[in-house]
């Protein structure tokens, strides 16, 4: 177990890894688990979620970033902390971090890729909706 997550690493005979990561359930409220496409990690006071992780990790793509939310009224409060590692890259930079609607938290990187040179964005982004906060992501 490594910060929440069963971690598999293999190791091949020419030399590659292979890592996979699956997220713990964790218990929000007696009634809930969290599921692993929620932020989590989230502080509650009343109706605020606060300092809530939203991240991922496909291969050898992650990204994450933090935010805070209002669940009784979808309102994204917060946005910041921004971290990211995308594997094959030349370079990469945070192209966008912030609330582009009052209910969607998002980062945005851009990354140009070495071997075959092109530039691509990935991105992360958490909406809330019901209370709930979800991820989703282009990697």
């Amino acid at each position: 177990m490594v910060d929440g997550f069963n971690e598999t690493v293999n190791h091949y005979a020419d030399g590659s890894v292979g890592v996979t990561r699956i997220e713990i359930p964790k218990v929000v409220d007696p009634d809930a688990i969290s599921p692993m496409s929620t932020v989590h990690s989230c502080s509650v006071s009343g109706n605020m979620r606060n300092d809530c992780q939203a991240d991922m990790w496909v291969g050898v793509i992650s990204m994450g970033f933090r935010m805070s939310y209002n669940a009784a009224t979808n309102h994204v409060t917060n946005v910041y902390g921004a971290d990211w590692t995308i594997g094959g890259a030349c370079s990469a930079t945070q192209n966008y971090l912030g609330s582009p609607a009052s209910n969607v938290a998002r980062l945005e990187v851009q990354a140009t890729m070495c071997g075959i040179p092109y530039s691509t964005l990935f991105w992360l982004q958490a909406t809330v909706s019901g209370g709930v906060a979800t991820e989703s992501w282009s990697a």
